[in-house]
């Protein structure tokens, strides 16, 4: 079971396929107690597992280093990492040499979020704000980072117009020092049939990749947010999702919620990190709809799609928020269900062609 918080609605990057609500309106930042009570919730609640993960993600978290230091120190003097495992996704610009080894020495998995080379990474990833138009995130990322690469993971998003560089883009992240690198789609692109063909193309050529470096210096590759399993059509369980905390101190129903300002969203609203989850209600708000618009997926799109609607959801986690998404955003869900779900169909088979994933703890 994962807790996953967001402890800001600001960061310092605005990133072409982010869909999550930052530098708009007031400020609104997460505390020790909220963390804390949080923290409790996830430890107390059962689960099919002993081990409990809680990830960070942005606005930057960065940002927010004593609190999240605070934070780690507290839990960790509680919970040992085989019961407790957490992550922080970064886009790498704030770390530095003290924080990653306080990090890592505390068994927080860092993560940092590069797509390639520069040409690639900076097609998407951007600064935020006017004055700094122009500046290379990349440069700026590497430079940070050239001395302490060791230990962390970079996590790459792939999106339709990178997928035939993805193969190229993955050896120049391991080459450049990383050896743990994760792959993540762009589920709200339009993955048309010559993109998901490079994809497909791409990953064969990481599975020869890893081949090659398999006795010096290998790559440990992994999907995020895949977890492969068999087929299942037992209908998704709420607790088999992402709990989400808002940075206000509030569940929501997943991590589509924050891409809209706090002060919109109640509606979408789960219960809070002091009073628990109301899982009823996570139910109505996001179970019960996705398993409506399967049925309307039954007329437009091919029946094994459709028959694995579910599967794929609990294999790749970050389909269900982008899922949730699509119905907020009412943008032409079934077609856009329908396209995201054939690109996560191309990375799990090529799973089952042998391409290896190792864990990816988040």
């Amino acid at each position: 079971m994962r807790l996953a918080i967001y402890p800001s609605n600001r960061c310092n990057m605005a990133c072409r396929y982010c869909m999550v609500d930052l530098n708009h309106g007031p400020a609104v930042i997460t505390t020790h107690e909220i963390l804390k009570d949080g923290l409790e919730w996830l430890m107390s609640h059962p689960g099919p597992t002993s081990t409990r993960n809680i990830t960070f993600f942005g606005g930057e978290p960065l940002l927010h280093y004593n609190l999240l230091k605070g934070f780690v120190s507290y839990a960790r003097a509680r919970y040992s990492p085989d019961r407790l495992d957490m992550v922080i996704v970064t886009n790498g610009y704030y770390l530095d040499e003290a924080k990653a080894s306080f990090l890592l020495e505390h068994g927080v998995n860092v993560d940092v979020s590069l797509d390639g080379a520069r040409e690639w990474n900076d097609r998407y990833r951007i600064f935020s704000g006017a004055g700094k138009v122009g500046r290379s995130v990349f440069e700026s990322v590497a430079l940070r980072l050239r001395n302490i690469r060791q230990g962390l993971r970079a996590s790459m998003v792939v999106a339709p117009d990178t997928a035939a560089a993805f193969a190229d883009n993955v050896k120049a992240i391991h080459q450049s020092g990383f050896q743990i690198v994760g792959l993540g789609l762009n589920y709200l692109a339009d993955w048309r049939p010559s993109s998901l063909k490079d994809l497909s193309r791409s990953l064969g050529k990481v599975k020869d990749y890893i081949a090659e470096t398999s006795q010096k210096n290998s790559l440990s590759f992994a999907a995020l947010y895949f977890s492969p399993s068999e087929v299942s059509r037992v209908p998704l369980m709420p607790l088999e999702c992402d709990v989400v905390l808002g940075a206000d101190g509030y569940f929501y129903c997943s991590h589509a919620a924050v891409t809209v300002p706090y002060e919109k969203n109640k509606h979408l609203r789960t219960g809070s990190a002091r009073d628990g989850l109301d899982v009823e209600r996570l139910r109505s708000v996001l179970i019960s709809p996705l398993e409506a618009q399967r049925e309307k997926m039954r007329k437009t799109s091919p029946p094994d799609i459709c028959e694995d609607f579910f599967a794929l959801m609990r294999e790749f986690p970050g389909l269900l928020c982008a899922a949730h998404w699509t119905m907020l955003s009412r943008r032409n869900p079934v077609a856009r269900l329908h396209n995201m779900l054939e690109a996560a169909s191309v990375v799990h088979r090529a799973w089952l062609k042998g391409l290896p994933f190792n864990d990816w703890a988040m």
